[in-house]
């Protein structure tokens, strides 16, 4: 897939996440467009979680696959995942950021949101994420 087409995918994904809220946000929608979902989930191969029957794993990293509103896997063995992409974007919905804010988000996985929150104060804005687990924190970097 080239660059061109995962931007496509990229956006589309990005306009779901809001449109599941039932809003308009050009600014929320842009904000999770701007981030590479695919460069926070590890190495592969890829688990997503399926209901309460556990994980399966992707047939490949394809980063078209990183574009649903499903759980990636994080640390299976332990369940933790990378978060509802469409619970994130609600969240980040009622917060609504300032441009300029300054934000501490506090378990932070690998970063995927806070990167999310990153685009939506600026560069005028700052964004401290903190994260327990330190593999975690180490593949955030």
């Amino acid at each position: 897939m080239s660059a061109s087409e995962l931007d496509i995918v990229r956006r589309a994904y990005a306009r779901q996440m809001v449109g599941l809220l039932g809003i308009m946000s050009e600014r929320l929608e842009n904000a999770f467009a701007a981030v590479p979902r695919e460069s926070f989930l590890g190495l592969e191969p890829w688990h997503v979680q399926q209901g309460s029957s556990g994980y399966v794993a992707l047939p490949s990293n394809d980063p078209v696959y990183a574009y649903q509103d499903v759980l990636f896997a994080l640390k299976q063995e332990r369940g933790v995942n990378n978060g509802s992409p469409s619970l994130h974007a609600r969240m980040m919905h009622a917060l609504d950021p300032a441009v300029g804010s300054t934000i501490a988000h506090i378990g932070a996985g690998t970063g995927y949101y806070s990167a999310i929150l990153a685009e939506l104060v600026g560069s005028s804005g700052q964004v401290t994420a903190v994260e327990y687990d330190p593999a975690l924190a180490e593949q955030a970097r």
